[in-house]
């Protein structure tokens, strides 16, 4: 007879997708009062609509017009009183 061990295989955590972190996410405690604060879902649309004008700045005005201003005056005499 020999004295042969067989280990059990290591067990792994379980798995847990996406899909189940969010839904944990969103049971939370913080999660909901969140979506219960007026305020907190107001800040976030107010935070959103900043950060869309910041990221569509550069097709919204591609050159800046104070720049073409006072490249455009600068050639002329100054104005004596």
């Amino acid at each position: 007879m020999s004295n042969l061990v067989v280990e059990a295989p290591a067990a792994q955590p379980a798995r847990r997708g996406v899909r189940a972190r969010l839904a944990r996410a969103g049971s939370s405690d913080v999660a909901r009062r969140f979506r219960h604060s007026s305020v907190a879902i107001a800040a976030v649309i107010v935070l959103a609509v900043y950060v869309a004008a910041a990221v569509s700045a550069p097709w919204i005005a591609p050159a800046s017009g104070l720049a073409k201003a006072t490249l455009a005056g600068a050639s002329r005499d100054p104005v004596q009183l």
